[in-house]
């Protein structure tokens, strides 16, 4: 369905617009030494799409001896890339590398906007899944010390919470970031982290903050300039929403009682990892139900909708639904509550701050259950 293709409306504008406007290619260098390839292709990491997944761009690398390979990548591609991965897709083969204990994709940086040229030594073969395909691991010679903030920063990174610690406060957290970027501040890893993690963000001023830390080239690249727009636009999220409850087909707010937290679940019909998550949603509905107030809210269109009412009755859901009907749209309400991709769960506390959690994710499951004493 067309659902399934579209990705929020600034990011495809400025995307679509980025890709059609710059015919120049950047080239990328691996000198892999001490092993051959018969093809090797780079697959470039950028996003998300509307599910909070990675875009790939895969392109093919060019090479005489096997050894010494080359890569060319469209500008605009190059702009909104974080990090890359090769692949020997022929052998269903990963190549890693390894730099100063971590390893991973290579993260790009600010200051190689004419390329990037990797020297690196080969260390193993290790055969997984049953011999179905090879990590083959090689040493980074030459690499910028970005490539290990990739690898450390832990995934919470401008979330605002603190798995291990859910007293620690905003200001403490925020210090913390503040240092990470301080030592690695021009890592285009790190702005695209800030990015994607905007709505966790409290206030428009730690927003700010975290953007000024940046260096100047940071903030010229793709993800920095998305941030600098944004920040005139930010504010808090409106509390009076009225959207329509999908049993009574009423009209009524979506956050009344601030007594206990809200945990506003958006999906659509068309999202299915949004529909893969249902089994877990009953079984935190089971366990806290009566701890939150759990809502989903759909972001169906009205030609999509009945399918969003099929669904509910098809899983049976005991928590409330809710519609975009009425005077709102769905790219407003999405504005609103700062939805860049779906599924996404924003917890609103009983202080009327939000959280945007991933219950999926372990850690966040763990760090709800603790917050209300389960």
């Amino acid at each position: 369905m067309k659902r399934t293709i579209l990705v929020s409306g600034l990011f495809l504008l400025l995307a679509s617009s980025s890709l059609q406007a710059s015919p120049k290619e950047i080239r990328f260098r691996f000198e892999l030494m001490g092993c051959k390839y018969d093809s090797l292709s780079a697959v470039l990491f950028y996003g998300p799409n509307p599910e909070g997944r990675d875009l790939e761009y895969r392109v093919k690398g060019s090479s005489t001896d096997g050894s010494d390979w080359t890569f060319s990548v469209p500008d605009s591609i190059y702009r909104m890339t974080s990090n890359l991965r090769l692949r020997d897709f022929m052998s269903a083969g990963f190549i890693r590398f390894v730099s100063a204990g971590h390893s991973g994709s290579l993260p790009f940086v600010t200051n190689e906007s004419a390329g990037m040229h990797i020297k690196a030594s080969f260390v193993r073969r290790d055969i997984v899944q049953s011999g179905a395909m090879t990590n083959d691991v090689f040493t980074v010679d030459n690499t910028a010390p970005e490539f290990t903030a990739l690898a450390t920063v832990p995934a919470s990174f401008c979330a605002f919470t603190d798995p291990d610690n859910p007293q620690k406060s905003k200001e403490e957290l925020l210090k913390e970031y503040l240092s990470t970027i301080k030592e690695y501040p021009q890592s285009r890893a790190l702005v695209r982290k800030v990015y994607l993690s905007m709505a966790k963000f409290p206030d428009q001023e730690s927003l700010q903050r975290v953007y000024n830390a940046f260096s100047k080239e940071a903030q010229a690249t793709y993800y920095g300039e998305m941030i600098g727009k944004s920040l005139p636009l930010f504010k808090a999220f409106q509390l009076d929403v009225k959207l329509t409850n999908c049993k009574t087909r009423q009209q009524e707010l979506v956050l009344s009682d601030f007594s206990k937290p809200n945990l506003l679940l958006f999906s659509a019909s068309w999202c299915g990892p949004c529909h893969a998550a249902i089994p877990l949603m009953k079984q935190i509905y089971k366990d806290l139900g009566k701890d939150i107030n759990m809502t989903y809210i759909s972001l169906d269109e009205p030609d999509s909708r009945p399918q969003w009412y099929e669904l509910l009755e098809k899983e049976q859901i005991p928590w409330r639904s809710m519609t975009v009907e009425g005077n709102l749209t769905v790219r407003q309400v999405r504005d609103n509550y700062s939805v860049t991709g779906i599924p996404n769960m924003t917890l609103i506390l009983p202080d009327k701050s939000r959280k945007v959690i991933d219950l999926r994710n372990d850690e966040d499951k763990a760090w709800l259950y603790k917050m209300l004493g389960k």
